[in-house]
């Protein structure tokens, strides 16, 4: 479980670091830490970061009938037989997030899952991505993805870390607002001499995953941005992938829009 977590917390990192276009070297990623989750290495000075996740209260109905049931179990098929036909053919191991057309998907249509996961399995085999390296594959992509499937994200990992396939959760997005981050800034606020034993500057990365309903936002209309208080040097809110990725950094309350492939 902690490994998962770090793996998740690492995924993050080279994210932010990508769609904040800064660099830096990251100290012994593999190392288990805490408070904070890593160091890294910033133009000659050592910096802690704090790497957490926020997630969208939502309200939803509790009811969704039968039809998308059966929807979301067709897809779920689908990614876990390409799962299993990719490894058993001894492909690299990647993480996979698949988002699939939603009519198709609903009851009344007939679908060959089979068809459908074997099509995917001989996209994924074309690439050969390095660690941590992305890729989107829509239906124009070179490899393409099956029609019944809008779009897909496949991110290399090295050996060791158990890949994570998975169906996105295409449903309702809200805006972001700055006050979601309030509470969640405040705990960490409190934390933040524990960070400084380690070291003197510290980061906080608060990231959102898009592909999820609870972490799908829609980018700020305001620009700047008001903010909660931070007691960290630097303080970042990531929201990707997709085509609303956004980046807010709290060093003059700017909101970047990210480019569909980030």
């Amino acid at each position: 479980m902690i490994r998962d977590k770090k793996a998740f917390e690492l995924r993050w990192l080279e994210r932010f670091r990508v769609a904040a276009g800064l660099e830096f070297e990251i100290d012994d990623a593999r190392q288990v830490r805490e408070a904070p989750d890593f160091l890294i290495r910033h133009r000659g000075r050592t910096v802690g970061v704090e790497v957490t996740s926020l997630q969208l209260d939502q309200h939803r109905a509790s009811k969704k009938g039968s039809a998308l049931q059966e929807g979301l179990a067709i897809r779920q098929r689908i990614i876990e037989d390409a799962q299993k036909g990719y490894f058993d053919e001894r492909n690299p191991p990647i993480n996979v997030t698949a988002c699939f057309e939603s009519k198709p998907c609903r009851g009344g249509f007939k679908i060959d899952c089979n068809e459908v996961a074997r099509y995917l399995v001989d996209s994924l085999h074309q690439l050969r991505l390095e660690d941590f390296e992305q890729r989107r594959l829509d239906q124009y992509s070179a490899p393409p993805v099956h029609p019944l499937i809008s779009f897909l994200y496949a991110r290399g990992l090295p050996a060791g870390i158990r890949p994570r396939w998975q169906v996105a959760d295409p449903s309702w997005a809200g805006k972001f607002r700055p006050a979601a981050v309030q509470r969640l800034l405040k705990e960490k606020n409190a934390r933040i001499e524990r960070y400084r034993q380690t070291a003197a500057e510290n980061w906080l990365l608060i990231v959102a995953d898009r592909l999820h309903s609870p972490g799908r936002f829609r980018p700020p209309e305001q620009n700047p941005l008001e903010l909660p208080a931070s007691a960290f040097d630097r303080t970042f809110f990531l929201c990707e992938p997709g085509p609303y990725s956004f980046l807010v950094d709290w060093n003059g309350g700017k909101c970047i829009r990210l480019p569909d492939h980030a």
